[in-house]
């Protein structure tokens, strides 16, 4: 059994393609995680396993989510802070967890919790309290395919995120608020486009993530899931 602790990702400054893109490329102060009257914290789970059946999880012995698919994801739950067991079980089979580990829920903290793997199973944790002002949109980006290659990822024509690698989860940006926002998912360095998402709507005042999950040249195929992120949600 492991121990994991929650973490906040804000990594290296080089996931920033261009600080010159947004005069707040870094997050603001009111973009990182604020003080709330909150005793509680929240955390959801995602199955992002391309290769593994649909899952149940236990929390301290109790079901969270049955039958959980690959790409879908929960809401969040309201739990205490502090340590808890997470179990993970093939669906519909409480004989033996295939995976279990206690994790650390810091207080007043909003949680994802992410099943990914290939031949096996592991989990990334990430706190993602954010806000953003009524008029803007902030997105990150979170590489959760096992078998792609390092990934660039361009909003409207611009190169926002930088050679991601597998693992590896970006700052959040800023964006002005607009109608509508082209996405396009290229291998890093190239101009291989391995995802189009045209004209996706993201409301302003909001937080998203763009979990590319799947399999490089596999089934299931490589795929955007968004999420909406935090204390927005």
């Amino acid at each position: 059994m492991n121990n994991y602790e929650i973490q906040s990702f804000f990594p290296l400054d080089q996931y920033l393609y261009n600080q010159e893109v947004s005069p707040r490329s870094y997050p603001p102060h009111y973009l990182k995680t604020l003080p709330t009257p909150r005793s509680n914290s929240y955390i959801r789970f995602a199955n992002f396993t391309p290769t593994f059946p649909p899952i149940d999880v236990y929390l301290n012995g109790s079901i969270i989510a049955s039958n959980l698919k690959f790409g879908e994801i929960t809401n969040y739950y309201r739990v205490i802070p502090g340590k808890h067991l997470l179990s993970i079980y093939v669906a519909n089979d409480r004989n033996n967890p295939f995976f279990a580990t206690t994790i650390t829920v810091p207080v007043a903290d909003i949680i994802s919790t992410f099943a990914f793997g290939f031949e096996d199973l592991s989990f990334y944790l990430i706190s993602d309290d954010f806000r953003t002002l009524p008029d803007e949109v902030a997105v990150n980006f979170v590489h959760l395919s096992p078998n792609a290659p390092p990934l660039d990822l361009y909003i409207d024509g611009v190169l926002y995120f930088s050679a991601i690698y597998f693992k590896e989860a970006t700052r959040y940006i800023v964006l002005d608020q607009k109608p509508l926002y082209n996405i396009l998912l290229k291998i890093a360095g190239t101009d291989y486009t391995l995802i189009n998402l045209p004209n996706m709507t993201l409301q302003p005042n909001n937080s998203y993530t763009f979990n590319v999950v799947g399999l490089y040249e596999g089934d299931p195929p490589l795929q955007i899931v968004t999420t909406l992120d935090g204390s927005t949600y």
